[in-house]
């Protein structure tokens, strides 16, 4: 099933084109972009499986962090991150749902523990990822093999033609 709905999004090109889409929020600053992916995520992770949340998502922030020229895993790892945050449903994973099964809590016990769990756990990662993330992966700089080899050689090709100008003087 999930093999299927990989190849869906690939041969359909639909990731491309919802982050397309996502490129009309690029009049918001980066962490309030970030801050939006990571609550699409997790409100999704709540009532489908974190594994085929993870692989419809992940692909969309990545053609949206390449449009923007962000690097792509500023918004990746929090995606990433943000699909196993399933804490506020009974149905969002399988221990959720046994602990609901036991009759000892009601819906509103686990959505409120969850609510408080998942707003603390993505404020954090929103703090990981605006501070040492960005040191640890160099996140400030737009990394080369997130270009397309087409635009690879557009910069080359524009490089070296400065080169040769400066040079020739």
């Amino acid at each position: 099933m999930l093999v299927d709905l990989n190849i869906c999004f690939q041969e359909s090109n639909l990731s491309y084109r919802v982050g397309e889409v996502m490129q009309l929020l690029q009049v918001f600053p980066v962490n309030i972009i970030m801050a939006i992916c990571i609550f699409i995520t997790i409100s999704l992770t709540n009532i489908c499986s974190n594994t085929v949340t993870a692989s419809i998502f992940i692909p969309i922030v990545a053609e949206l962090a390449k449009s923007l020229e962000i690097h792509p895993l500023y918004f990746m790892i929090p995606t990433a991150l943000a699909s196993s945050m399933a804490f506020t449903l009974p149905v969002a994973t399988p221990p959720n749902a046994i602990i609901f099964a036991s009759g000892l809590l009601r819906v509103n016990d686990i959505l409120l523990a969850g609510i408080l769990a998942t707003i603390e756990c993505a404020l954090l990662e929103m703090l990981f990822m605006m501070t040492w993330a960005t040191y640890l992966f160099e996140l400030d700089k737009f990394p080369l093999w997130a270009y397309t080899p087409t635009e690879l050689v557009y910069r080359n090709h524009t490089l070296f033609d400065i080169l040769a100008n400066a040079t020739a003087k």
